[in-house]
This record gives structure tokens, sequence and C-alpha cells, in this order.
């Protein structure tokens, strides 16, 4: 299993997953509205490198890595538990705390409960 950081090559791939996965890209993080778009993650491809088998997304603020999504199409098969090991491997200046909290809200979720 090859886990790679999101590039520029893979970006746009990684962000067409995130918005059809996430139901768009901007998600909301404790009041921050975070652009999916940008922020740094881990991308596991399929053998012929055009779809995602597994994603992990990150944002690093305060000396806190925490993860901002999480997602994998094969289950049972370690994928999910390795992309969190490889964000736990993301050197932090100030901190190694890794938090996760609930799942992140896109900005629809969150207008839709108000």
């Amino acid at each position: 299993m090859k886990i790679d950081p999101i590039t520029e090559k893979t970006r746009p791939l990684t962000t067409d997953y995130i918005a059809k996965e996430w139901f768009g890209t901007d998600m909301l993080i404790r009041g921050a509205v975070i652009d999916m778009t940008k922020v740094d993650g881990f991308v596991l491809l399929d053998e012929s490198g055009t779809n995602i088998i597994g994603l992990v997304t990150y944002i690093i603020r305060d000396g806190i890595c925490e993860i901002t999504s999480l997602n994998s199409e094969r289950e049972n098969q370690g994928i999910g538990t390795a992309l969190i090991e490889k964000v736990y491997n993301v050197p932090v200046d100030l901190d190694r705390n890794l938090q996760k909290e609930r799942e992140p809200d896109t900005v629809k979720q969150a207008k839709e409960r108000q």
C-alpha cells in the first residue's frame, strides 16, 4: 500500500473527491471555514492512479495537528488506520498532539441544522 502526500498532480483529483464525499470543499471546524482545496493530506490511489481508495486531510494550527477528513473506500483492510498513522508521523514543531474531534461539518450541513 503506497500512501503519498497530496501533490499538485493529485490535488485536482482529491478536490473533486472531497467535493463529492463531503458535499463541498469548505468545512466548518470549530467556527472557522476551512478551504479543503488547500489542506495537506495523504492519498492512496488504485493501480491506475485515477481513483482514490483512501484519503486523509489535516491542518496544523496552534501546535496541534487535526484531522479534517478521513475516507476509505475499502473497509477492514487497514486503510484508515494506515492513513491516520501517516498523519501521526507528520512533524509538528510545537506539539505532537493529534486531535480528532467529531467529523467536521460542511458549511451546507451546518446551515441545514439552523
